[in-house]
């Protein structure tokens, strides 16, 4: 590729973009099992592309040990265990040829690097069947298929692991589909002297390669590597003319020793002892015909191993033995069905690890008996037989399956197109995105925050607060909701038909709000008024203590624990109560009190309740007089801006810390999370403090501030339901167990937030819940591990969504989507699928569907052999009918039918019914291209109106044009215009309407005509517009600008990159700047010369940035994922761009302002001197655009991913990134700012 010399770096071109992962790739592309973190740990190791996760099976299941990202897109995953060593080595190798060998180092918890390098060829043709990697399984070699008609080889001491320079063979073969090192025969293995033993005696590793002859067919050939005179030599054995359809070798392990060849229609098994030159008979089985794509070995000794095939359907291979190293046949039975595999790990006592790209990735159990057969009946009566045999007759009717799911992981990929959805108008998107592979296929709803599922509601306005209680302290689950108003406070119980309904407790001020309230370890309840203190006994639900203020004073704050209550009355005075039995029974004993120089605004005196943690000790008396049912020290917001901690029982002070600024503390919260103590202060203008605390001293450290909203903030705690399976326990100081694993802590604000721990670092999601002003957990009987969150008019119990970043919602659809569009006035989804029918058919649907609860509401079928390729939704009225003016009026009598049935009026538009236009193709099989295809419009029609049945939708065709190829691409256009790119040929459609009475409406019947084109490309399969400009991305010129002039009626061109790229996706960034993706990973920008003095000048666009993103990009769409405050640093930044490839990533590219571009790109220079890559991977490399033709340096653009890691980072090294910044850079202030970044962008 020619790159202009001008546009040599982002200060001469003005590209300043960000571009960062907001969802992880989740497609598994490679796994393998070993005991990598200790001798006895069974390990399952994944590369999903770019990353690397280490997981360990225990008890519990899969639990995570590491993910840690790889700076190459990993193409070949061993392990292996060389003699002297107790625990195995990963080999890794990517798709740039480099390489490396990892080892675990469980003292620090790190991986370690033993060797790497790169094994590039400056000559040589790369393979088209894929990068292979593979160790000898006497560790003596590593073998790399890189490049066509080459093997490269790494002789490695097979007792250290230790590799030595790598060397080059010719192979003769130069069609090769795959390759292994067969195991050497055991010594005691009867073989002939020709047997495959004959290289196990002369200490050669044996090499075996299926490949394919110029003529189609497919043969097994053997080699031995001679090491000392690095060459190969002929090998033992060879056969000819294996199955049609072989792409796989399985190398089966002494003592048995040879290999199985898969093929689509027969498994054979070639190369046991004796096998002689050509190869002997070789021992086959019929194999029902299917593609496998994954395989793995089940026992130690070779004798049976699971493939998977692209149907998702698993299958157990055996090889029937004598005992003596012989196979005499082979046996093949189906277990059942999974997602589509492209790797199988087996693990353990039928646990088999189930790897997807184009599905999720599974955790299955494989049953010695069908789980899908019903269990034998006791009873004998009439009814019970009947059931019996239909249950019978239902499990005839399908396969015995031993597949039993056990775990899922959700996988996005592949990404082939999606849309952002605002439905709120809030400027934050959802995304819908089009995942998976045929019978795998669904859509993915992608959102930022935390959603409440709701099980209940209450109409209760006005509610000021919220606590649950439960009827004895060691009870298990929560019986009262204390609801609190302005003058009185109401409870709510669980009635026999476990309803909420209203209760009293004869003790409780029901005519007075409640500051605070909770159970206490003395098994009493208790409630703080603004005049008492009143300790109830949970029995007799009877008053049996009080304390009350001076004369003259009033209780203004307050809070407690399960021993302890801290109020002020105001002016400065602060009192400290504790609850201690007593011969009578208990009491509320004032033991302190202290006069401060500031009046107190909040308080807490919450027990952290710390968990033991690697580094950290538990925390008790011993240390600071914490436990799970007391605190040790008493945390004060003061009216003067400052937060104050002292001691108990004391009062005795500890720190004071001024909080800057001139507002006011409205909530203090003290909390361990993931073991970590944690004081946090909300002030009155949504921002958030935290400080890490030592409980010990008082000492506040690794101060952040994050605003979280814009109106006051109150902080309280809460449990999950994933948390509280771990820990039981609730918010109100009654923790059971003494354990604070799983706390989270909400935030309730204008933006209500829920800040958690992972990975021992702070997070922070969003509440997917605008109106929440208090929440508190709520695990009753009837609602387990529910939450009661409080709005403005109502009380809702649901339970909470995982605590992560962002959130998946599966919409199951059984076939593959390939296009999504979103008719935001008609409220609908419109997906393009197709399936593959029993009779081998291809099928292409426009499925419809709501866009709140995701059913569908209408299906149009395309006609036979018609494949989907392009989707658009027509945002307005059809030309010519009252809709285009603001309202049709088939549009209004399908509104008034909706209505009229009950129905909601979403799915139809008051501008007139949902129109979406459709772009397909007919394939014909004698065809190398296209040539036929139809635009399709198409409306949607809701129940009884148009002729649609009632209770349901239907879709009605409005017109379709023929056109002479592949509609790549439809979109509306220039207002009313509609743009369609077919093969070669980019043309703008106008409507025209036929005098008659075809029409909705009887405004006469639809047409597209052409009102100009454009030819000139290999095939525009890309289009993006804005006003009159179009940019279209081309299979292999790259990007070229068309502008459409509307007063003449013509395209024309005006500029284009005349550098050869094959596109994957286009969009536009501003008037003047395009960004795309190509087949090879990258994205690049280029610039239109608009204002260059001559003409060849403006004909060209200028490359001015690149940037290699390691993900195969489908789609790119403007939109954002998170919602900017308006005051935030960061709200004036442009839009963001999302993009998504195959591997389920989701990644934002953002336009930065120069002076924060100038600041992040030193912080990524930074970063890449002080963070090491795994293993020694150069960050520098990974990042640089590399294509057929030239590899450069990235430029106008800067790695989030790198700068945002150092919120991971060691507090030691975000101290020497920010001495490598500069001596005027605090670690504080660089922790900030980056966060900041992140919290804007996704």
């Amino acid at each position: 590729m020619e790159v202009d010399s001008s546009a040599l770096g982002a200060a001469n071109t003005g590209c300043y973009n960000y571009v960062v992962t907001a969802h992880k790739p989740t497609a598994v592309t490679q796994s393998v099992v070993a005991n990598f973190t200790g001798p006895n740990d069974i390990n399952l190791i994944t590369a999903c592309c770019t990353r690397l996760e280490i997981r360990t099976l225990g008890a519990q299941g899969l639990v995570a040990v590491l993910d840690v990202p790889i700076y190459g897109n990993v193409s070949s995953l061993q392990a292996f265990r060389p003699r002297d060593l107790q625990t195995d080595l990963l080999f890794i190798l990517t798709e740039k040829y480099k390489f490396c060998v990892l080892q675990y180092d469980s003292a620090k918890g790190q991986l370690v690097t033993r060797s790497n390098g790169d094994v590039a060829d400056r000559t040589g043709r790369p393979t088209d069947n894929g990068q292979l990697g593979f160790v000898d399984p006497a560790c003596r070699v590593i073998g790399l298929h890189l490049y066509d008609g080459m093997l490269k080889v790494i002789p490695m001491d097979e007792r250290t692991g230790a590799l030595s320079e790598a060397y080059n063979v010719r192979l003769e073969e130069l069609c090769v589909l795959d390759m292994a090192w067969l195991a050497p025969t055991s010594k005691g293995s009867a073989a002939g002297p020709s047997g495959s033993s004959a290289a196990a005696a002369s200490g050669r590793p044996l090499l075996c390669v299926l490949h394919q002859d110029p003529k189609g067919a497919r043969h097994v050939k053997t080699y031995e590597a001679a090491l000392a005179a690095k060459e190969l030599v002929e090998g033992p054995w060879q056969q000819q003319h294996v199955d049609a359809g072989a792409g796989i070798l399985i190398p089966v392990p002494a003592p048995l020793g040879g290999v199985v060849v898969v093929g689509e229609n027969v498994l054979s098994y070639c190369g046991g002892p004796g096998a002689g030159p050509g190869g002997g008979a070789p021992v086959s089985a019929p194999l029902r015909q299917t593609i496998i794509t994954a395989w793995c070995p089940v026992d130690p000794d070779g004798s049976r191993y699971l493939l998977g095939d692209r149907l998702g359907g698993l299958h157990l291979l055996v090889l029937a033995h004598d005992g003596a190293g012989r196979v005499s046949g082979l046996r093949v039975e189906p277990l059942g069905h999974t997602s589509t595999p492209s790797c199988l790990s087996y693990l353990d006592s039928g646990l088999t690890f189930v790897g997807s790209r184009s599905g999720d990735c599974q955790l299955v159990r494989i049953s010695p008996t069908p789980v899908n057969q019903p269990a034998p009946m006791e009873e004998d009566s009439e009814a019970a037989g009947a059931a019996a045999a239909a249950a019978a007759a239902a499990a005839a009717a399908e396969p015995p399956s031993y597949v039993e799911l056990v775990d899922s992981f959700p996988n996005l990929g592949p990404i082939l197109d999606f849309v952002v959805m605002d439905l709120e108008r809030q400027g934050q998107g959802q995304l819908v995105t089009c995942s998976g592979v045929d019978g795998d296929g669904s859509l993915r709803v992608i959102r930022n925050g935390i959603g409440i599922n709701r099980q209940a509601t209450v109409e209760l306005a006005g509610i000021k607060g919220v606590w649950s209680l439960r009827a004895h302290y060691g009870d298990e689950h929560d019986a009262y909701l204390v609801l609190t108003f302005v003058g009185e406070t109401r409870l709510l119980a669980l009635n026999a038909e476990e309803e909420l309904d209203e209760a009293e407790i004869p003790g409780f001020d029901a005519a007075a709000q409640t500051l605070w309230c909770g159970n206490t370890a003395c098994d009493h309840l208790l409630q703080v008024t603004s005049s008492s203190v009143r300790l109830v006994d949970s029995s007799s639900l009877a008053l049996v203590s009080e304390w009350r203020p001076p004369a003259g004073f009033s209780i203004n704050v307050a809070a407690g624990s399960p021993t302890q209550v801290v109020v002020a009355t105001g002016g400065g005075h602060l009192v400290y109560l504790e609850v201690q039995a007593q011969a009578g029974g208990a009491a509320v004993v004032e033991v302190a009190n202290v006069t401060l120089d500031s009046e107190v605004a909040c308080v807490d005196v919450s027990p952290l309740l710390l968990t033991a943690g690697p580094g950290l000790a538990p925390a008790g008396p011993t240390d600071s007089g914490s436990s799970a049912e007391r605190s040790g020290l008493v945390a004060v917001g003061r009216w003067d801006q400052t937060l104050q901690l002292l001691a108990v029982p004391g009062l005795t002070p500890l720190s004071v810390t001024p909080l800057g600024g001139e507002v006011i503390p409205r909530s203090v919260l003290c909390v361990g999370l993931e073991g970590v103590p944690y004081c946090m202060v909300g002030l009155g203008d949504g921002a958030l403090h935290t400080w890490r605390l030592e409980p010990a001293t008082g000492a506040l450290t690794d101060r952040k501030r994050v605003v979280l909203g814009t109106k006051p903030i109150t902080l309280r705690t809460f449990r999950t339901a994933a948390a509280a399976a771990a820990a039981a326990g609730g918010d109100n100081g009654g923790a059971r167990g003494g354990g604070g694993g799983g706390v989270s802590v909400f935030a309730a604000s204008d933006r209500p937030t829920v800040v958690y721990s992972s990975n021992r670092k702070l997070m922070y999601s969003n509440l997917n819940e605008n109106d929440v002003a208090h929440l508190s957990s709520f695990h009753a009987a009837a609602f387990p591990h529910s939450l009661a969150v409080a709005s403005e008019a109502a009380l809702t119990i649901g339970t909470a969504d995982q605590l992560q970043k962002l959130h998946v919602r599966t919409v199951v659809l059984g076939e593959q989507p390939r296009r999504i569009a979103h008719h935001e006035a008609g409220r609908l989804l419109g997906v393009l699928t197709q399936r593959v029918d029993p009779d081998g058919e291809e099928r292409g649907q426009l499925r419809l569907l709501d866009d709140t609860t995701f059913d569908v509401v209408a299906s149009y079928g395309l006609a036979p052999g018609e494949m989907p390729c392009s989707l658009a939704a027509w945002p307005r009225g059809l030309p010519g009918s009252e809709g285009a003016a603001g309202g049709s009026a088939a549009g209004a009598a399908a509104a008034g039918a909706t209505a009229a049935a009950g129905g909601s009026a979403s799915a139809a538009s008051a501008a007139g019914p949902a129109t979406f236009i459709v772009g397909t193709v007919l394939l014909r099989p004698d065809e190398p291209e296209p040539s036929r295809g139809r635009i399709l419009v198409l409306e949607y029609l809701p129940g009884g109106a148009g002729g649609a049945a009632a209770g349901g939708g239907a879709v009605r065709l409005v017109t379709e044009k023929e056109v002479k190829g592949a509609a790549y691409n439809v979109r509306p256009f220039a207002g009313d215009k509609i743009l369609a790119s077919v093969n070669n040929k980019v043309t703008v459609y106008r409507w025209v309407v036929r005098e008659g009475s075809g029409g909705p409406g009887g405004c006469g019947a639809y047409e597209l005509a052409s009102e100009c084109h454009h030819l000139g490309n290999v095939l525009a399969l890309y289009l993006a517009a804005r006003g009159g400009l179009v940019v279209v991305g081309d299979l292999m010129r790259s990007v070229s600008l068309l502008s459409y002039n509307a007063e003449q009626g013509v395209l024309e061109h005006r500029a284009a990159d005349y550098n050869s790229g094959w596109t994957t996706a286009v969009e536009i960034l501003d008037d003047d700047n395009y960004i795309a993706a190509d087949n090879h990973c990258n994205l690049y920008v280029v610039r239109r010369n608009a204002d260059s003095a001559t003409d060849e000048e403006r004909a060209r666009l200028q490359v001015v940035g690149e940037f290699h993103t390691g993900t195969f990009i489908n789609q790119m769409r403007n939109g954002s994922l998170v919602m900017r405050l308006p005051d935030s640093e960061h709200a004036g930044l442009p839009p963001p761009l999302l993009f998504a490839g195959t591997d389920g990533r989701l990644g934002v590219v953002a336009r930065l302002p120069p002076a924060l571009y100038e600041w992040a790109t030193k912080l990524q220079t930074a970063m890449r001197s002080v963070v090491r890559g795994v293993g020694g991977l150069d960050h520098e490399q990974w990042r640089a655009f590399a294509n057929d033709r030239r590899c450069g340096e990235a430029r106008g653009f800067v790695d989030g991913d790198l700068i945002e890691s150092l919120l991971d980072l060691p507090p030691e090294d975000v101290a020497r990134v920010a001495t490598v910044m500069g001596p005027e850079v605090t670690a504080e202030e660089l922790t900030r700012r980056v966060e900041d970044l992140a919290r804007a962008l996704h």
